[in-house]
């Protein structure tokens, strides 16, 4: 499967007119809860970087599978179950600051 040509085009011109977001700080500062799926063997990922590199201030979960860039493709079952648990956690958390 290959992504939209239009969604590559618009991604490159939103890249090249420097209106992309600075994903690191996002990341550093959102108060939301984020899980991080990557494949190990990704060619466009940096995976030491993602590590050690971003102090992420939500972090619940970093899970490196046996894959390359498309986790949720190349290994759905593993990439269900992490996004299930991630869900679960997010769910119990919910419940517990509502009492």
């Amino acid at each position: 499967m290959r992504a939209d040509g239009n969604a590559r085009y618009l991604m490159i011109k939103s890249i090249w007119e420097g209106k992309g977001l600075n994903e690191k700080q996002i990341l550093e500062h959102t108060d939301k809860p984020v899980v991080i799926v990557i494949g190990k063997k990704d060619p466009f990922i940096n995976n030491q970087y993602i590590e050690q590199e971003v102090q992420y201030s939500s972090l619940v979960g970093m899970h490196f599978l046996d894959c390359g860039h498309a986790p949720h493709w190349e290994k759905p079952e593993e990439f269900t179950s992490i996004l299930d648990l991630f869900v679960q956690k997010i769910e119990k958390a919910m419940i517990e600051k509502k009492k």
